[in-house]
């Protein structure tokens, strides 16, 4: 009870994500330990990587869009724009759909190796529920109700790894995982029409819709941009290496969730919050939140280097032994991961800024990934990512400097973060050079 009541927005939207990414891999370690094969199990992450390339990129912009328009508004106002952010995922989705039908040969003959997209009217289905329900965190999030988030994450992730997780086990195809998958994108889009269901919500506001396609532009520019790169690497993958091989390469091209998901839910937390005039006591929170995650995460992505040869082949099977190198080097991304510089830029909406950094980022990203996966193999794919991602960071702190006159120290604790990615890196290379 007492851990209940200090919940806050930031630490109920961080836990979400915990939640919603460890239903993710324990479904990775279900498939794995149900006896289906290597192959099979690319199949269901290829159906994962077809939706999210098709979805991932303009949900997340108009989102980001959003948050800043959320400060100092009433409830009535919040509803008004969340309804008509709803709608406006709904309508996008759709059009995404027909994009997948229209291009479907396309993607087949040149990622799929002439095979046929999996399970495509499932991949509509999915699109068209899951995208528009990505809302409903930010809905209890504005309400201030911090704990209902962890309540609804926790409900709707055991069901999807229930659903998605056990149907092997009785001996199902693949295919009944994804209808699971699918079945759970349902219940959260009802969710969140059931949130959004209060009459005086539901007015059509052209401003808004103006206003979230004019500033979402750039954004969904920079998040296409952005995780194009996982996906172009994935593509890269296939085409380069087996089935099997992409499987591995999936299997470890994770990042530490507590990293990444409580990195992304404390920026998106706190975008709102640099839409204000007011700002310098959001630097000092958003300082003192990074240090704190700092001292708590690097220590325990070295302790995971460390570990992760002997726990793949323990959580999995041998066939992912080689997936811990992988995830090893993608340990490495908490070296910039900490850094927030698209935070301040996105609650100033300088958004443009942000699409040019994706853009140089998605550049040195595929050029890298192609090259060094020819100079080291598939783990070459993996440094590309690292590289691509501190020269963004970097980049898009100068921005902040150069335009708002913000100082990196004012955000970011630097000198903490440098020395223990110094000891991050060295005992990487121990592991993967002398120890393995």
């Amino acid at each position: 009870m007492k851990f209940s009541r200090n919940i806050t927005n930031i630490s109920g939207l961080q836990l979400f994500q915990l939640i919603r990414y460890s239903a993710v891999i324990l479904i990775g370690i279900l498939l794995s330990k149900s006896g289906i094969s290597t192959d099979t199990i690319g199949l269901y992450e290829k159906f994962l990587l077809l939706t999210g390339f098709f979805t991932i990129f303009w949900s997340q912009g108009l989102l980001k869009a959003m948050l800043p328009l959320i400060e100092e508004k009433n409830e009535t106002e919040k509803g008004i724009l969340f309804v008509n952010t709803f709608v406006l995922l709904f309508v996008i989705a759709a059009i995404a759909n027909i994009l997948l039908l229209v291009s479907s040969n396309l993607i087949e003959s040149l990622l799929l190796h002439g095979k046929k997209i999996p399970y495509i009217e499932l991949t509509i289905l999915y699109i068209l529920f899951n995208a528009p329900s990505i809302l409903t965190e930010y809905i209890y999030l504005t309400q201030n109700k911090a704990r209902k988030i962890v309540a609804y994450g926790s409900i709707v992730f055991t069901i999807q790894l229930l659903l998605v997780g056990l149907p092997p086990f009785f001996n199902l195809s693949i295919k009944y995982s994804i209808i699971g998958l699918v079945a759970t994108s349902l219940i959260k889009f009802l969710w969140t029409f059931n949130l959004l269901s209060h009459k005086s919500f539901w007015k059509f506001n052209p401003t808004i819709w103006k206003h979230l396609l004019l500033y979402s532009f750039p954004l969904i520019i920079s998040t296409l941009l952005t995780t194009s790169a996982k996906y172009i690497d994935g593509f890269i993958i296939t085409s380069k290496f087996s089935q099997s091989e992409y499987a591995v390469f999936s299997y470890g091209a994770k990042e530490l969730p507590l990293v990444l998901l409580l990195a992304n839910s404390l920026s998106l937390s706190m975008i709102s919050k640099f839409a204000s005039n007011n700002i310098q006591k959001h630097l000092i929170t958003l300082k003192k939140q990074a240090s704190n995650l700092g001292l708590f995460l690097f220590p325990l992505s070295a302790f995971l280097i460390m570990l992760s040869h002997f726990l793949f082949p323990l959580l999995f099977n041998q066939s992912f032994e080689d997936s811990a190198t992988i995830f090893n080097i993608y340990l490495l991304l908490i070296i910039c991961r900490l850094m927030f510089p698209q935070t301040i830029l996105l609650g100033k909406q300088l958004n443009k800024q942000l699409m040019l950094a994706s853009f140089f980022e998605l550049l040195i990203n595929v050029s890298l990934s192609i090259w060094f996966a020819t100079l080291f193999g598939i783990v070459g794919v993996a440094y590309a990512t690292i590289v691509a991602n501190i020269f963004e960071k970097v980049y898009l702190s100068v921005i902040v400097k150069t335009k708002l006159n913000i100082s990196i120290s004012s955000y970011f604790p630097w000198k903490q973060n440098l020395s223990m990615s110094i000891i991050l890196i060295v005992i990487f290379l121990i592991i993967e050079n002398i120890v393995y």
